[in-house]
């Protein structure tokens, strides 16, 4: 009786953990909505697919400002040419330095490409207008790193 009742409690402890890790997993993953900063609809998501990116800039219904790090930028951009039409700003927080077509990049009111997050939050206040769509999205090693100085911002800035 003991080994069945142990048996169980494993099978019930696996599943739990399956559970809060998938749970984990779709909380890290998915775009999240965070109200009005600065009078704009804000938005943040870690490690978004490529694709799922391009179709949800594609779809909002303003202009966009965009932080992000130079890969997301550079492969959404190149993937999708009619993407940086949607885009009011884009912050590149993670490269000086960049190498995206210029035809692509010259309908970008405005470019940034600044050392951190941190800077590139800086700027958001003075770029900041009414219906825009503020969007930040951290990708690869540093994406946890990245959203934990974003959600620190967000919540002296709200």
């Amino acid at each position: 009786m003991s080994k069945k009742l142990a048996k169980e409690t494993k099978q019930e402890d696996l599943l739990r953990a399956r559970k809060e890790g998938l749970e984990n997993w779709r909380e890290q993953t998915s775009m999240k909505a965070h109200g009005k900063v600065y009078g704009m609809d804000t938005f943040s998501w870690q490690n978004p697919p490529i694709e799922g990116l391009i179709n949800v800039i594609s779809s909002f219904p303003f202009s966009v400002l965009w932080l992000t790090g130079y890969s997301n930028a550079k492969e959404g951009l190149e993937l999708n040419l009619g993407l940086h039409r949607k885009l009011n700003t884009l912050i590149i927080y993670d490269e000086t330095k960049v190498s995206i077509a210029p035809e692509i990049l010259s309908e970008v009111d405005t470019i940034m490409n600044v050392n951190s997050v941190n800077d590139a939050l800086a700027f958001v206040k003075e770029v900041n207008k009414d219906k825009m769509v503020f969007l930040f999205t951290s990708h690869g090693k540093s994406a946890i790193s990245e959203m934990k100085s974003f959600e620190n911002w967000l919540s002296e800035n709200k």
